[in-house]
C-alpha cells in the first residue's frame, strides 16, 4: 500500500486542485463559446482574471501550488485557443493583449548541466507582456522576458529577450523586424 501511496503522490503530488476543478467545470463548454464563462469560474476558483476577458478554450495552466498567486489577466485580453501558462513564477498579461492559437508562456528552463545529464537545474524568471501586444500563431516566450506595450510578436517567433514597446519583433531567436509601428 505504502508503494502505491508514494506513487500515487509522485503522479499527482504537484496536481494544483484549483485549476483541476476550473477544467471539470469548463470542459464541456465549446472551443469559441462560452469565452467569458470561462475567465469567471477561473475568478471564482481566485486567479486574477478581469471580468471582459476573453478565453476561447481553456489555457493549459501549469505552475505548482502558487498559481492563483502568480497569474493576471488584464482587461480585455484574448487567449485563443490551445495556450499554455507555465506560472512557477508571474505571469502578467496586461489589457488589450491578444493571444493567438498556441501561444507558450514559460517561465521555467533549466541550467545547462553536465554530460551525463544536460538538462540541470531548473531556473525561474517572471513573463510580463505589456497593454496592447499581440502575440502570433504558436509564439513561445522564454522565462524572464517582457513584451512592451503595443509590441508585436509575428506568428513562430521565440522570444528570448525583452521586447520593447510598439516593436515588431520575428524569427528565430525573435529579432527586430520594424521600430515604426502605426500609432
Amino acid at each position: 500500500m505504502r508503494r502505491v501511496t508514494n506513487t500515487l503522490y509522485d503522479e499527482f503530488g504537484g496536481a494544483n486542485v484549483r485549476e483541476l476543478l476550473v477544467r471539470a467545470v469548463t470542459a464541456p463548454l465549446p472551443r469559441y463559446t462560452g469565452a467569458r464563462i470561462r475567465a469567471n469560474v477561473l475568478r471564482a476558483a481566485g486567479f486574477d482574471v478581469a471580468r471582459s476577458a476573453v478565453l476561447c478554450d481553456m489555457p493549459q495552466i501549469r505552475g505548482g501550488r502558487q498559481l492563483t498567486k502568480r497569474l493576471h489577466i488584464g482587461r480585455n485580453a484574448f487567449l485563443n485557443i490551445d495556450c499554455i501558462l507555465d506560472v512557477h513564477d508571474d505571469v502578467v498579461i496586461g489589457d488589450n493583449v491578444a493571444l493567438a492559437h498556441g501561444v507558450v508562456l514559460l517561465t521555467t528552463t533549466h541550467e545547462i548541466g553536465p554530460p551525463e545529464q544536460r538538462s540541470g537545474a531548473h531556473v525561474f524568471g517572471p513573463v510580463h507582456i505589456g497593454d496592447g501586444a499581440w502575440l502570433g500563431a504558436r509564439v513561445v516566450v522564454l522565462p524572464s522576458v517582457t513584451i512592451g506595450a503595443g509590441a508585436v510578436v509575428a506568428a513562430g517567433a521565440v522570444v528570448t529577450k525583452d521586447v520593447a514597446p510598439n516593436t515588431l519583433v520575428g524569427g528565430v531567436p525573435a529579432k527586430v523586424i520594424s521600430t515604426t509601428l502605426p500609432g
